[in-house]
């Protein structure tokens, strides 16, 4: 390959690569969350061999 053909070909890798980053800044959104609010959960859980029902709770 000549070094014309090499020259266009890394430009024009430097070029894609570039768009691809510039797109993925503006896409994402980096501001952290406001407020953590922890997940809450209540789950039932039956024991057929026992005549019990014992519940999950926070």
């Amino acid at each position: 390959m000549s070094k014309e053909r090499l020259r266009k070909n890394k430009k024009r890798v430097v070029s894609t690569l570039f768009l691809y980053l510039l797109l993925f800044i503006t896409a994402c959104d980096f501001e952290p969350p406001e407020k953590w609010e922890t997940p809450g959960w209540y789950i039932d859980l039956t024991l057929p061999l026992i005549n019990k029902k014992y519940s999950f709770a926070e």
